[in-house]
Parts: structure tokens; C-alpha cells; sequence
């Protein structure tokens, strides 16, 4: 079991603040610029309509406090584009921010597709940076990029939908894909496949550690949970549900429900962020590591 440290909850919504009212969902360390000092944490937003937006926050582990108040980056795009619905997931690689974009369907809950923007905000495409095509019919939701010999980005695919109990329920999990540039990717397939009570896996955070890649992932059954796999190439992954365990005394806004990881080493600490209850509603947690 990771003797993982529990630091508590360091953000909630805020009512007075329209672009986080409801929800601080999904974040992410920014992993070039956070420190010993200070995590530079990115996360989504929800308003009072359900729309997702994403901001940045700074976080002092010394003084285990916010010193830099959310402040908004990215917003949903012009009335017909595909990220009209709201923008969520941040992922920051060097200077740019790979989000997910919603939108509503009448038939459909919604439909995402992954985007590109610059870290400041500054949209870069008006489509989508991933395509739907054969290897990803469906949606196309968050991913995580690192930077190796190529840059190597593990990534969240729609794969069915079935129905359950006269509702659609939708199934998907992590594939990967490389890159030269960034811009143009070559996908490779299910690198995490869902087990037999899973519905769902999403949100890879990767760092790469004495040789081998070490993946934190949320999975879905009844409740969503946080997982843990190991690789020695990135593409070739195991997971070990002993690690996948949080020795953690369970609080009001964490306890049914832990999601959308993202982590980072510093020294010989690895620092968590993550959701507890309601995608977010009950805000984001910190976790520490000491290896």
C-alpha cells in the first residue's frame, strides 16, 4: 500500500465566483514549472449552467495554502464549434494546454473531442488536434503528454455504448499515440483495458522513474476510484491493485469517490492532486508520497 500522505482539500467552489460556482473538477501540476516550493495547479470549472471552464491556481507546500487565487484561462468556444459546451481537462506540456470541449447532443449526453490551445489561453485550431476516425469512432476525451525520444501522449477513448437498465451507458479507456511535433500524432491502441466490473477508465497522469513508466488512472464501476499501472516501455502496462490502495481516513467530500489524478515528482516526494464525490463538486485534494 502507498503510504500516501493525506494534505487535504485545497480547493472548493466558490459561489461568488460565476466560472467555478458549482464544480473545481479535473486538474493538473504543471510539471515544468511547479517546485519544492509551489504547484502550479491548472483544473476545470463548472458555472451555474453546467458549462465547464479552466483556470490556475498557485499552491504552497511550504505554507500549505493558496497564495495565487484561480484565475481564468481558457473559456467555451463561438456558438457551433466543437468546444461550444465548455472546456475541461487541461493538460500542460512545454507552452501549450491540451483541453477537452464539449458539446450538447439531443440524442447523445454529449460529445468531446480533444483541442490545443497555447498554456495562456490563446486557442490554437478551431478543430479538433485528434481526429475521429476508425481507431476512435465515438469521443475522445483527456490525455497526458511526455516527453521521452518523442513525445508520447496516453489518452481517453470512447469505445461502446450499451444499454443497461433502458439506459445508454457509455465504455471507454486509455490508448496511446506518438508524436514528433506535437501536432500530428500516430495512435497506437488500448493500452489499459477495461476489467470485467469497469465501465470506465480515464484521466492517465504518468511520470517516468528508475527506468520504468509509473501510470495513476481513475476507473469506474459502481464508484470511481483511483488505479495504478507500471510499464517499462509505455505501451506494455500491468497493474498492481496493491498500490492502487489509499490508506486514508475518508472525509465528507471524499468518501465514495476518488478521481482524476494528476501527479508529480519532485526530489523523492510525488504529489497528487484529485477529485473527491460528484466529478468535482465537493472540490480537490492533495496527496503527498514519500518514496
Amino acid at each position: 500500500m502507498h503510504n500516501w500522505i493525506d494534505l487535504g482539500r485545497i480547493l472548493k467552489p466558490n459561489k461568488n465566483k460565476k466560472w467555478y460556482k458549482t464544480h473545481t473538477g479535473p486538474s493538473f501540476i504543471d510539471q515544468k514549472n511547479s517546485n519544492e516550493k509551489k504547484l502550479i495547479i491548472y483544473f476545470s470549472g463548472r458555472d451555474k449552467n453546467n458549462i465547464s471552464h479552466i483556470g490556475k491556481f498557485i499552491y504552497s507546500l511550504k505554507n500549505q495554502k493558496i497564495i495565487s487565487q484561480p484565475k481564468k484561462i481558457l473559456s467555451p468556444g463561438k456558438y457551433g464549434f466543437f468546444d461550444q459546451y465548455g472546456v475541461s481537462y487541461p493538460c500542460i506540456i512545454e507552452n501549450f494546454m491540451f483541453y477537452v470541449g464539449w458539446i450538447a447532443d439531443k440524442k447523445i449526453p454529449f460529445q468531446n473531442r480533444l483541442g490545443l490551445a497555447q498554456k495562456n489561453g490563446k486557442k490554437l485550431r478551431k478543430t479538433p488536434i485528434l481526429n475521429i476516425d476508425e481507431e476512435d469512432p465515438l469521443n475522445i476525451g483527456s490525455c497526458f503528454i511526455l516527453k521521452k525520444n518523442k513525445y508520447m501522449m496516453w489518452y481517453t477513448s470512447f469505445l461502446k455504448y450499451k444499454k443497461i437498465k433502458n439506459k445508454n451507458i457509455h465504455f471507454y479507456t486509455i490508448k496511446y499515440a506518438e508524436s514528433n511535433n506535437l501536432f500530428k500524432w500516430k495512435k497506437k491502441g488500448i493500452v489499459i483495458k477495461l476489467k470485467k466490473n469497469e465501465i470506465i477508465c480515464c484521466k492517465p497522469s504518468v511520470i517516468y522513474f528508475k527506468k520504468k513508466y509509473h501510470m495513476w488512472f481513475c476507473s469506474r464501476g459502481k464508484n470511481y476510484n483511483i488505479q495504478y499501472a507500471q510499464s517499462s516501455n509505455g505501451i506494455d502496462w500491468k497493474r498492481n491493485n496493491l498500490l492502487s490502495k489509499f490508506n486514508l481516513i475518508k472525509k465528507k467530500w471524499n468518501s465514495n469517490a476518488m478521481s482524476y489524478p494528476s501527479v508529480f515528482k519532485i526530489n523523492n516526494n510525488i504529489y497528487m492532486t484529485y477529485n473527491g464525490n460528484n466529478y468535482g463538486k465537493n472540490g480537490i485534494g492533495l496527496l503527498k508520497l514519500e518514496l
